[in-house]
């Protein structure tokens, strides 16, 4: 803390009174009841950060979504371009929503654990579904005679 405030003024404080005034700011605080909020604090917080850890895991360790970019670019060592990953990453954000909202409303359980199964269960389907329904118009894209058994043209 005292290299940020001698970055930021230019000055370097003596650690005894930084030590005080960070002690009289944290006393400060401790009488007029900020830890009675600190600890809703903390339990929103371990809820809504740990559904991210089982998003990364899903897509890393089971959907193995973009792989191979990965492979080839640590041979480099580099990190892959903004062109060849995702912008947003809907079915992420979906899985991380629901996951925080579960692991609040859920009272059966570890809070915690249930936001990262229930996010990273989610994100999975998700997942799935996007890739199937992605495949689809892709297909009858490229064929452009696609035709049913009978004969008729679709588009």
């Amino acid at each position: 803390m005292s290299n940020i405030i001698e970055y930021m003024i230019g000055k370097k404080i003596n650690y005894v009174t930084l030590t005080l005034i960070a002690g009289s700011i944290g006393t400060f605080f401790t009488v007029i009841g900020i830890l009675d909020n600190f600890v809703g604090f903390l339990i929103i917080a371990g809820v809504i950060f740990p559904p991210i850890a089982g998003i990364m895991l899903t897509d890393y360790y089971i959907l193995r979504t973009n792989r191979d970019l990965l492979d080839s670019t640590r041979k480099n060592g580099k990190l892959p371009n903004n062109a060849a990953t995702p912008w947003i990453n809907y079915p992420s954000l979906i899985a991380w929503a629901l996951g925080s909202i579960a692991g609040m409303t859920i009272t059966m359980g570890i809070p915690l654990v249930n936001s990262i199964f229930i996010s990273a269960v989610i994100y999975f389907c998700l997942s799935i579904l996007k890739n199937f329904f992605n495949k689809i118009p892709k297909e009858i894209k490229n064929d452009q005679s696609y035709n049913s058994s009978d004969g008729r043209h679709f588009r």
